[in-house]
């Protein structure tokens, strides 16, 4: 791809486009690291900017867009793991191809309708509606962390690991028997909108991370 200011524009790629892509928008701007840490940017242009698929990340190491191109290789080894009320999905990958993968769907949530009606006039199915839902969320979140582990334990720990896990679930993830084989701060966080988690979605997700962007 030949990059030049008359024919920017904005622009997904993909991964095995970047060193290519790099080197022509250096050929043309002056590009610095932003103070997002996430992408390199013009200072002369705020138009311009260069973000590296999420497979590829800016680390402290690369700083630089020359520091960057001399590291950058295929996205390698990852976890994807989304979470939500009721569904999960995660997936395992080496570069695109996915080696391991599991949704899970439980039911977590009340009804709507009739159902939900029936549900309310009667105290008892009431109470074993609650008890019933606070189980499969329950459940829901040891299957997740036991998949993890097995994969942990089978394929061996990815270089990466990105999640979409709500702030309330994060304590009852990390609490689960057995907990999940990583902590916190090693997740990055998948920065784009997810919906309810299942195997289409993951591999959607997966797509997006495997594409980068320049904008100007």
């Amino acid at each position: 791809m030949v990059f030049s200011p008359e024919n920017a524009a904005d622009v997904r790629f993909h991964w095995s486009q970047s060193t290519e892509l790099l080197e022509d928008l250096l050929d043309a701007y002056e590009l610095v690291l932003d103070a997002s840490g996430g992408m390199f940017v013009c200072p002369d242009d705020v138009r311009v900017h260069f973000r590296p698929p999420a497979v590829q990340p800016i680390t402290e190491l690369t700083q630089t867009p020359r520091a960057w191109l001399n590291e950058v290789h295929a996205p390698g080894t990852y976890v994807i793991v989304l979470v939500q009320a009721g569904a999960s999905a995660m997936g395992w990958f080496e570069d695109e191809a996915c080696l391991a993968h599991k949704a899970l769907k439980r039911y977590v949530s009340r009804g709507k309708g009739r159902a939900q009606l029936l549900h309310l006039k009667t105290k008892g199915k009431s109470r074993y509606g609650s008890r019933l839902r606070l189980q499969n969320a329950a459940r829901q979140i040891v299957e997740t962390s036991t998949r993890l582990n097995g994969w942990w334990e089978e394929l061996g720990k990815p270089e990466r690991v990105f999640g979409s896990i709500p702030v309330r679930t994060w304590p009852v993830l990390l609490a689960a028997v057995p907990p999940p084989p990583f902590v916190k701060d090693d997740v990055i966080r998948v920065r784009h909108h997810v919906h309810v988690p299942n195997h289409a979605e993951l591999m959607r997700v997966q797509r997006l991370l495997l594409h980068g962007e320049f904008v100007r």
